[in-house]
């Protein structure tokens, strides 16, 4: 009990962190836009893209792109992975492993963008297959309860990107967040912040990486045995955009099959998902797809093992 009480401090101080470090990142953080690379590292899980909502909504290993402090629910040793096809043929994919020790869990995750290839003029009129963009992250993440419902992450990430197979830029960022339970569970507020720190130097061309802040709730309002209902809501935003709002939901039946639903609204646009997951003994297995007006739809599937 004491050294719960010990560890009250850093994560009442994490907390306060993620509520100042908007006012001074705004300032600091030059606004570089929503690149292709940044999907990489936005990256969340299928079971995360079918809900659209999901920085208080847990999920361990499969929540821990959108919140670190997500983390700290994750009772196995597991690993999962995670693969989109984007526009264009471009590709996102993830592998990430988490093990408990004692209280704390610990994990590590490697991603890759691939922006396929296109034909660029060579010497003596030639053309050759040239990568636009191939960009690698790999990251390491720790999160616990604190005691009172509280509970706390922080993720470390190096993050490459080339452009071209011409110029390449490196940078270190780091993701922060917490979460609150109250009422035995049934209800988890949540709060991250995402790319925090990072700059990209592509020869003379120096840019922020985006930081994101997001902050929502998920309350299960339904449940019986292995049969449960959710509903999740967020609001995101970062520098220089419109705040992006999300609403979901998220039924369990007899703990195997679940079903999801979101809607995003960012300014005059808007994007819908629809998702569903297995639980078979230690395997799951989650899909998402998700749906904009004037865009092709994408999709994404995660696997889980359980150890």
């Amino acid at each position: 009990m004491k050294a719960m009480k010990g560890l009250a401090l850093p994560a009442v101080l994490l907390a306060a962190g993620i509520l100042l470090i908007p006012g001074t990142l705004l300032a600091s953080n030059e606004s570089a836009g929503g690149g292709a690379g940044e999907s990489l590292l936005l990256m969340t899980s299928a079971r995360s893209e079918g809900i659209l909502a999901s920085v208080a909504g847990g999920g361990g290993l499969n929540g821990l792109a959108s919140n670190p402090a997500a983390l700290a629910g994750q009772a196995h040793a597991a690993i999962s992975g995670s693969y989109t096809q984007l526009l264009g043929g471009s590709t996102l994919g993830q592998l990430e492993s988490a093990i408990p020790a004692g209280p704390v869990v610990f994990a590590v995750s490697l991603g890759s963008f691939n922006a396929g290839e296109a034909d660029v003029p060579g010497d003596a009129g030639t053309v050759k297959k040239v990568q636009l963009q191939n960009d690698v992250v790999a990251g390491g993440s720790v999160a616990m309860p604190v005691g009172g419902g509280l509970s706390a992450g922080l993720s470390m990430k190096w993050y490459q990107s080339t452009l071209a197979e011409t110029y390449t830029a490196t940078t270190q960022l780091f993701d922060a967040g917490v979460g609150y339970a109250l009422l035995d569970g049934d209800l988890v507020f949540g709060g991250s912040a995402r790319n925090i720190g990072g700059r990209l130097k592509y020869y003379s061309s120096t840019q922020g990486v985006p930081v994101w802040f997001s902050a929502g709730s998920a309350w299960r309002a339904w449940h019986g045995g292995e049969n449960s209902v959710s509903l999740l809501g967020e609001i995101g935003r970062r520098p220089g955009v419109n705040s992006i709002y999300s609403i979901g939901t998220e039924a369990v039946f007899k703990g195997v099959l679940i079903l999801r639903g979101g809607v995003r609204m960012e300014g005059g646009l808007s994007a819908a998902s629809a998702g569903a997951g297995i639980r078979f003994r230690s395997y799951g297995f989650d899909f998402a797809r998700v749906s904009q007006p004037g865009l092709p739809a994408s999709s994404r599937v995660s696997a889980e093992i359980r150890l």
